[in-house]
This record gives C-alpha cells, structure tokens and sequence, in this order.
C-alpha cells in the first residue's frame, strides 16, 4: 500500500510531508537530555535507597533497645520481694519507656524530614533541569 492509498483511504484531501521534517533536530541535544534524566533517576533512587536503610537501621536500634528494656525489667521484676517494690519498678519502667518512645519518635520524624528535604530538592532540581 502507497502513501496516496492511504490518503484515499482515510480521506485526506491534502498532506503537507514537510510537516513531518524536523528543522534543527540534533541527537547529541536528546542524548544529553536522556542521561541528565537518567542521572537524576538515578541520584535519587541513590538517595532513597540510603535513607530508606537508615530508617531501616534505625527501626532495627530501636527495636532492640525496647526488647532489651524489657528484657531488663523482666529481670528486675524477678527480684521484687513486696508489692510496692512492684509498683515502683513497674511505674520506672513506664516512665523510661515513655521518655525513650518520645525521644525515639523524635529521631524518626528528623529522619524522615530530612530525606524529605533531601529528595525533594533533588527532584526540584531535576525538574528546573527540563
């Protein structure tokens, strides 16, 4: 099938083909735009993957230290010959815990705003890049 064929067939009255010409096409330009692109997916995946394993990390520390706690006070309880003994050590231990689970969410959410910042201003650049 030829090109007029075609017009007939989709009932094109006219086709203007340097319509389809690219003036000032140059492939170094798209090659250059392609890997800028690329490189900018890849910093921040780069970026995402590093925080991600800090938070992971983080999860991991904190996890370990509430089993550890509790683990202690499992101990401590062990020991308690009177019931207000009871009392008071349990009483610690929730205050302790409590003091840790604040300054723990602490460090979670500056954690988190910081790989915010930092991925967002990497994909701002990216964008003002284009």
């Amino acid at each position: 099938m030829d090109f007029n064929s075609i017009f007939d067939k989709f009932n094109i009255d006219s086709f203007n083909l340097d319509a389809f010409k690219l003036e000032n096409f140059d492939m170094n330009q798209i090659t250059n735009a392609t890997k800028d692109a690329i490189d900018s997916v890849l910093k921040i995946n780069e970026t995402v993957s590093a925080r991600t394993e800090q938070i992971f990390r983080l999860s991991t520390d904190i996890a370990n230290d509430t089993l550890e706690s509790s683990l202690n006070q499992l101990k401590a309880l062990t020991d308690v010959k009177k019931p207000e003994q009871f009392i008071e050590s349990q009483m610690n231990f929730a205050s302790d815990s409590s003091k840790k689970a604040v300054e723990n969410s602490q460090k979670v959410y500056d954690l988190l705003v910081e790989a915010q910042t930092e991925i967002g201003t990497l994909v701002q650049d990216s964008i003002s890049k284009k």
